[in-house]
C-alpha cells in the first residue's frame, strides 16, 4: 500500500484474509480490493486460514484497479452472480455509529455521487446490519452475551480463523515458542506447513500479550466446536445472500477513522482499536464477500480516510465498475461533507438569547401569553434579533395589540429585509388596524420573495374578495383602495 501511494508503483497484488489489504488501503490512502472467495487463484501463496484466504491489490487510480480485475478475476459462475449494476444501496447504520465524522461524511459523498444517476433515485435505505443477522439467524439469536451482531460476527470470525491458522501453522507456531522465553533468539527452522517444506530464519524476543492470547485461544477450539462455527457461518452467508440478492450494494467506512499513533498508546488501547476495527472487517471475510476501498481526502487532514462498497457473491466486476465511475464524484462532495459533520460534532456558539426564545416558544405553545412575552423581552435585552422580534410579534397578534404587532415586525424587516414571517404578520395586522393598503403592499413582497407561499396568497385572496364586495370602501380612501385593487 506504501508502494502504491508514494512510490513509481501503479499497483501491488497482497492477500486479505482478514482485512489485510482494506487496512493498508484506508489508512495509506490507495485503493484496495478484496474479491470474492475463490474468484482469484491462490496457487503459490502460502496457506494461512484457507476459507478466508484472499488475493486482492492495490492501486492508484481506479481505471488501474480495474483493469487488474479483469485479468485477474475468473468470471463469474452464472448469471445470479455476475450482476453488471447496482439495484439498490443499503447504509450500514452500526457501522456509521462506530466511526469518526469524516466516516459520516464519505458515506455522504458516495451517496451524493450516486444520487447523480437517475437509475438509483429513491434506491437508498438505512441497515443495522448487526441486529438483521441477530433476528433471522437462530444461532445469534440464542446469544446471551450482550454483544452486538457486528462483535458477535467478528468473534466468530477469529474463532474461526484461530483454527485455521493454527492448523495450518501449527509446527512453525511450536517452533516459535520453544524459542519463547530467550530475550533475543535466533533460529533457523524447517517446518512442515499444508504439506509444504519452508525453511524460515525468525528472530523473537517472545510473542506480544495479545498475540499470544490469540495462539492460546485457538489451541482451546476443537474439531466440534470448528464444525459448530462453521454451521454458524453457513446460517450469516444465507441471510446475507438474501439481503444482498439482486444486486445490493452496502455503504459504509472502510475503518473507524484514520491511522491511530502507535506513540503513547498502551497495549490494551491498541487492541481496543483492532477489535473496532475489525467490526468493519468482518461480513467481507466471514462470508466471502467482494469489497472494495474508496481512498477520499480534504484540506488539513490528519490522514486519508475511505469509504467502502460491499457487494454480494462473485458482484467484484460490478463493485469495481461503480468505484471507476463513482469515485471522482465521491472525491469531489467529500470535504464539503467534512465541513457539514465537523460542525454537527463542533456546533457553534450558543447564539445569545437563543434559551429565552425556546422558553417563549414554549410559553406560546401552551397559551401563557404573557409568559411568552415576558421571555422574548429577555431574549431582546441580551440581543437583537429578526426573530426575537418577529416572535414576539406573533404573541402580540395572538393578544390583539396590532399596533404592537405592526411596530415589531418593522424592527425585524429593518434588520432583514428578505423576512417573509414578518411581512405576514404585520399585513394582517395593517389589514386589521384598516391600513389596507400597506397590507396589500406587505402580501406583495411576501410573494415576491416567495411565489409558493399558501399563506400570502390565502390572505390576498381573502383582501380581494373584501375589495370586491365594497366592505371596505367605507373605511379606505377611494385613491388608496384603487392602488390596493391594483395589488392583486
Amino acid at each position: 500500500a506504501v508502494a502504491s501511494r508514494l512510490r513509481d508503483c501503479d499497483f501491488g497484488i497482497g492477500t486479505d484474509s482478514a482485512g489485510s489489504m482494506r487496512v493498508p488501503a484506508a489508512y495509506c490512502g490507495v485503493y484496495g480490493f478484496r474479491p470474492s472467495h475463490g474468484m482469484v487463484s491462490t496457487k503459490g501463496c502460502q496457506d494461512f486460514a484457507k476459507t478466508f484466504d484472499t488475493v486482492g491489490w492495490f492501486a492508484k487510480g481506479s481505471k488501474t484497479l480495474k483493469d487488474v480485475g479483469d485479468v485477474l478475476l475468473k468470471p463469474a459462475d452464472d448469471e445470479k452472480y455476475g450482476i453488471k449494476e447496482p439495484k439498490q444501496f443499503a447504509i450500514l447504520t452500526d457501522l456509521m455509529k462506530l466511526a469518526d465524522p469524516q466516516g459520516s461524511a464519505a458515506v455522504a459523498s458516495a451517496l451524493k455521487a450516486f444520487g447523480y444517476d437517475d437509475r438509483y433515485a429513491g434506491k437508498v435505505s438505512k441497515l443495522d446490519l448487526g441486529e438483521r443477522l441477530k433476528m433471522l439467524c437462530p444461532s445469534l439469536r440464542t446469544d446471551t452475551s450482550g454483544k452486538t451482531g457486528l462483535e458477535l460476527i467478528r468473534d466468530k470470525m477469529h474463532a474461526t480463523m484461530g483454527f485455521e491458522i493454527h492448523e495450518a501453522l501449527k509446527e512453525f507456531l511450536a517452533f516459535l515458542e520453544k524459542q519463547d522465553g530467550s530475550d533475543q533468539a535466533t533460529a533457523t527452522a524447517t517446518a512442515t506447513i499444508s504439506n509444504k517444506t519452508t525453511t524460515t530464519t525468525t528472530t523473537t524476543s517472545g510473542l506480544g500479550k495479545f498475540t499470544a492470547q490469540r495462539i492460546e485461544n485457538a489451541k482451546k477450539i476443537t474439531e466440534q466446536d470448528y464444525e459448530n462455527l462453521m454451521k454458524v457461518r453457513g446460517e450469516i452467508r444465507e441471510v446475507m445472500d438474501q439481503i444482498m440478492d439482486n444486486g445490493t450494494v452496502l455503504i459504509f467506512p472502510t475503518v473507524p477513522g484514520v491511522a491511530p499513533m502507535r506513540e503513547g498508546r498502551s497495549e490494551e488501547e491498541v487492541q481496543a482499536w483492532r477489535m473496532k476495527t475489525f467490526q468493519f472487517l468482518a461480513i467481507a471475510s466471514f462470508c466471502g464477500l467482494p469489497q472494495v476501498a474508496i481512498p477520499l481526502r480534504y484540506p488539513d487532514a490528519e490522514g486519508p480516510h475511505s469509504v467502502s462498497l460491499l457487494g454480494g457473491f462473485q458482484t467484484d466486476k460490478m463493485l469495481l465498475e461503480c468505484a471507476f465511475r463513482y469515485s471522482a464524484q465521491m472525491q469531489e462532495h467529500f470535504p464539503n461533507y467534512v465541513i457539514t459533520e465537523m460542525m454537527k460534532s463542533n456546533p457553534a456558539p450558543k447564539v445569545p438569547g437563543e434559551e429565552e426564545k425556546v422558553n417563549g416558544n414554549k410559553a406560546f405553545a401552551e397559551g401563557k401569553y404573557e409568559d411568552a412575552i415576558s421571555w422574548y423581552d429577555k431574549a431582546l435585552e441580551k440581543k437583537k434579533l429578526p426573530a426575537y422580534y418577529a416572535n414576539r410579534a406573533l404573541v402580540y397578534l395572538k393578544m390583539g395589540k396590532m399596533e404592537e404587532v405592526e411596530k415589531d415586525c418593522t424592527e425585524a424587516l429593518e434588520m432583514d429585509g428578505k423576512y417573509v414571517k414578518a411581512y405576514l404578520r404585520r399585513a394582517k395586522a395593517r389589514m386589521i388596524l384598516g391600513s389596507f393598503l400597506e397590507a396589500a403592499m406587505d402580501y406583495e413582497e411576501a410573494l415576491r420573495l416567495e411565489p409558493t407561499n399558501r399563506e400570502a396568497r390565502s390572505e390576498m385572496a381573502n383582501m380581494q374578495k373584501h375589495l370586491e364586495s365594497g366592505a371596505m370602501d367605507a373605511s379606505m380612501p377611494k385613491d388608496d383602495l384603487e392602488i390596493a385593487r391594483s395589488f392583486i
